[in-house]
């Protein structure tokens, strides 16, 4: 069989001529061993299999990510069919803007489809931002190849100017394939039964897949009671399906029944623009690749004290002296673009205004516009260290009413952009030292008979978020729904802030018993451990000696990320019901309940938008599937790390297949032999479980 196999490239090649090539047909064979896809000669196997297809049918999971979180039966057998002949025979909604919505998403989800084709130009896989200019279709085709296009196919040209633009320039419409897949029907039923068009905390993202074939057809039937519930259903409905390149068509599992909902209601990403700027384009490619991880909240970090990126309609004088330059700004509709382009990918927005720290930059404006001195620290009349953690300084002085009024207006510009249902007023990084420093400072505690002790300094700091919370909360008064406050961890929060009033988003680092405290006060919490779920690694790293110091320490790795679990972390700081559902009393308030989720950060020390995408995937792919599917650990603690291992590299190519430059965690070798990269520990504990032979 192989000598004809090899006679048979020669001849081709002969017949070809030497300067003519012909395509390679693949030589491996893939089976799925242990869970493992294995590499075999395909002229020693009965059958074809490529990588691709054993992916999607090997182990529980096949490629899913994340896994689903409860019913999941995937099939073993595939069928082939071809991306025209998918159609939605019924979306069953309640209203028309949630029937607006599923129609985007269902364009969103056929471009998907398209990006599988490996020869999809990388150029079409940005922001999908098509959609609502449907009568403007951009014509990549001269006159000529639409001819050619026509015959070929036998389009009508009205069909063909109904076309979205991904289709018109994907190779599936482009190019032929097989007659089998030509004639197999995918029909998708969906149905939501809720109206609900907002993401909430308390938003049900459930969802059910049932998929059958029955002869040349497959139905796929979604049930889900939310918008949100059906988009995620159409994510893992994409990867049931792959590229089938023998019939350079797509191919699906046969059959599969899913039943699935989030671990955690809140699953995000931070993204700092105050320290380096990201154009609109970048943050919404952020949000696809946040939609494929099912990831869910957007937390934008949007001004530092290096910057004020946003445009303030109440004080156009912040953005004027605040922003790096007048092409890196963020104006209210480009805002509310990117909010509406988050809630059609299943993601709320929840903007931060820091206060009083990282501040600085658009603050400066107060002196020359009558206000007094607003912001403290940014003169360069001492070392930055002196003042701040990092340069450069700037922190707000609480002694000035007009810092308030201020607040307010700018707050009401956010409010008025974003229209959120969470907004995060900072609170980290406050420094004593600047404020110690500060003549503003000392003059008020001498004015009023006090010290500049730490005390004092805490009560200075209180007054200030209080004032700033009911200054908030001044801006919301013209709504209909309330906003619920978030806050960074700190010893301040411990002692000073109303558990009732805030969430706090805990940076403390994964072994920090000041953890439970928060739990044990009952303060609703979001992990965002700096030690794991900062993607940067080391804050400072970038300072002076410091970029020497800490070069050495990386960033997290995947299985970092992974590992860290907010319910075995409790469990480990002595929370003896951290994975509790059932309260002994109906006084308790179960640790389960306070820990709404987690959260990435990027503070943007030494990303930017050429590194961003590398910074984040695949580490946020580990980090939304340990929020989405809470994993068990094994009677070891330890996860099935080769099982979640080929899973991920198998996620991360579908990723990049999207258009998302994600970093490399292993040569596509060991992607291609999964048996065959391990450490020499890894295979003398293989050898050691492997029974002797008799």
């Amino acid at each position: 069989m192989r000598s004809l196999l090899v006679a048979g490239l020669t001849l081709a090649a002969t017949a070809a001529g030497m300067e003519n090539y012909f395509r390679m047909p693949p030589p491996y064979s893939y089976s799925c061993v242990d869970s493992q896809c294995i590499r075999g000669n395909r002229v020693q196997s009965d059958t074809y299999m490529s990588l691709d297809g054993c992916t999607l049918t090997c182990g529980q999971y096949g490629s899913l990510w994340p896994k689903p979180s409860k019913k999941v039966q995937l099939s073993k057998d595939l069928v082939s069919f071809h991306p025209e002949n998918v159609k939605f025979t019924k979306i069953g909604v309640t209203t028309k803007m949630v029937e607006d919505m599923m129609d985007e998403a269902s364009h969103y989800f056929m471009r998907k489809l398209h990006f599988k084709h490996p020869e999809y130009p990388s150029t079409g896989k940005g922001p999908f931002t098509d959609y609502e200019s449907m009568e403007k279709r951009e014509n990549r085709f001269d006159t000529q190849k639409q001819n050619e296009f026509y015959d070929k196919f036998d389009k009508s040209s009205q069909n063909y100017e109904n076309m979205m633009r991904y289709e018109s320039i994907s190779p599936f419409t482009k190019e032929g394939s097989s007659s089998v897949s030509q004639n197999h029907m995918v029909n998708i039923d969906i149905t939501v039964t809720s109206d609900d068009s907002e993401l909430h905390l308390d938003t049900d993202e459930s969802y059910d897949i049932v998929a059958q074939t029955v002869g040349d057809t497959t139905t796929v039937t979604i049930l889900a009671n939310t918008y949100y519930g059906a988009r995620h259903a159409l994510e893992s409905l994409s990867q049931l399906m792959a590229y089938d390149e023998m019939n350079n068509s797509l191919m699906m599992l046969k059959s599969a029944q899913i039943s699935d909902e989030p671990a955690f209601e809140y699953r995000g990403i931070m993204l700092d623009t105050g320290r380096n700027f990201y154009p609109k384009q970048d943050i919404m490619k952020l949000m696809d690749t946040m939609s494929s991880n099912k990831l869910n909240t957007f937390h934008w970090h949007i001004a530092d004290s290096a910057s004020f990126p946003m445009y303030s309609h109440r004080q156009p004088q912040m953005t004027y002296v605040g922003a790096y330059s007048p092409s890196k700004v963020y104006y209210p509709e480009d805002i509310r673009e990117i909010v509406k382009y988050a809630n059609i990918r299943g993601i709320r927005v929840v903007p931060e205004l820091s206060a009083p720290g990282h501040t600085g930059a658009g603050w400066t404006f107060g002196e020359d516009a009558g206000k007094g001195k607003l912001v403290l620290c940014t003169d360069e009349d001492r070392p930055w260290f002196e003042n701040c953690n990092e340069p450069p300084c700037g922190q707000l002085n609480p002694t000035n009413p007009e810092v308030y009024n201020v607040l307010k207006e700018v707050y009401s510009d956010m409010i008025d952009a974003f229209d959120p249902e969470l907004f995060h007023m900072g609170g980290d990084d406050v420094s004593f030292k600047c404020w110690k420093n500060s003549p503003e400072i000392t003059t008020y505690f001498s004015e009023n008979n006090k010290e500049a002790t730490s005390a004092e300094l805490f009560e200075l700091w209180n007054t200030f978020q209080e004032t700033a919370y009911s200054k908030m909360f001044e801006a919301t008064e013209r709504r209909d729904k309330p906003v619920i406050p978030m806050i960074y961890s700190s010893s301040f929060v411990r002692q000073h802030i109303d558990h009732n009033k805030y969430i706090v988003q805990l940076t403390n680092e994964v072994n920090d018993t000041e953890i439970e405290a928060y739990l044990r006060n009952n303060f609703k919490v979001i992990f965002s451990n700096s030690d794991t779920w900062n993607f940067e690694g080391p804050a400072n790293s970038w300072v002076g000696s410091q970029a020497t110091t800490y070069s050495n320490v990386p960033a997290p790795s995947w299985k970092e990320v992974y590992e860290n679990s907010p319910l075995d972390m409790l469990s480990g700081l002595g929370v003896t019901n951290a994975r509790s559902a059932i309260p002994t009393s109906d006084a308790e308030t179960l640790p389960r309940d306070l820990v709404l989720g987690g959260e990435a950060t990027i503070w943007s020390y030494g990303t930017d938008p050429a590194s961003l995408q590398t910074t984040a995937w695949p580490r946020a792919s580990a980090m939304a599937e340990r929020l989405w599917s809470d994993p068990k650990n094994n009677d070891q603690g330890n996860f099935q790390a080769e099982e979640v291992q080929h899973r991920l590299a198998a996620h991360r190519e579908r990723m990049v297949s999207e258009g998302t430059q994600a970093e490399v965690f292993q040569p596509e070798y060991c992607f291609r032999n999964q048996n065959s990269c391990y450490s020499q520990a890894e295979y003398e504990f293989r050898t050691e479980i492997v029974p002797a032979e008799k």
